[in-house]
């Protein structure tokens, strides 16, 4: 049995190549019970905090899945929500000096998505496209130091509500990844 938080990842793998209409209706929630529905609550709670500090930096996870269609019709959907997410609690948050912002990483090759794909077998042309992306991707640091970055920005308000993706923050900022 897997995890909560890797249940999405592995539930995007094992649906590849299947229409919606072909997967479990609760692929919906195995995919967006941890990435949507936890930053919203964490969303909430971290608001409650930074409001009344008067500043903060709320920052949520999304991709480019949000704007196209990547892996399949709930991560889309998920993403695009969490982009939203961003926009509207940035809007509420604005006046009381928290940041909300999305984050857009490259692919990422987390220890998981290392296991499930690029240490595999391949067995179609699909699934080599996925190992080639993955295994140049960049690694999980590399969205930790555009936080960093973005935190100690002093102009950070100039970016609420936005998507903000690793590789322009990198640029911004002349962030290297760990591995590069």
């Amino acid at each position: 049995m897997h995890e909560p938080a890797c249940r999405g990842s592995i539930a995007i793998f094992d649906s590849q190549g299947k229409k919606f209409w072909e997967t479990p209706p609760l692929l919906w929630d195995d995919i967006n019970n941890v990435g949507l529905r936890g930053h919203y609550i964490c969303s909430v709670y971290a608001a409650q905090i930074m409001v009344e500090a008067k500043r903060g930096l709320i920052v949520i996870i999304s991709s480019i899945g949000g704007l196209r269609y990547v892996f399949n019709v709930a991560y889309g959907v998920g993403k695009a929500a969490c982009d939203r997410l961003a926009a509207d609690c940035a809007q509420e948050l604005r006046r009381d000096g928290v940041t909300y912002v999305s984050l857009w990483p490259g692919a990422v090759r987390t220890e998981t998505l290392t296991d499930m794909i690029i240490n595999k077998e391949v067995k179609s042309k699909a699934e080599q496209r996925m190992v080639d992306i993955f295994a140049s991707g960049e690694t999980p640091e590399m969205s930790g130091k555009c936080i960093v970055a973005l935190a100690t920005d002093k102009n950070l308000m100039k970016k609420t509500g936005k998507v903000l993706m690793t590789c322009d923050l990198s640029a911004e900022y002349g962030i290297k990844d760990v591995d590069a």
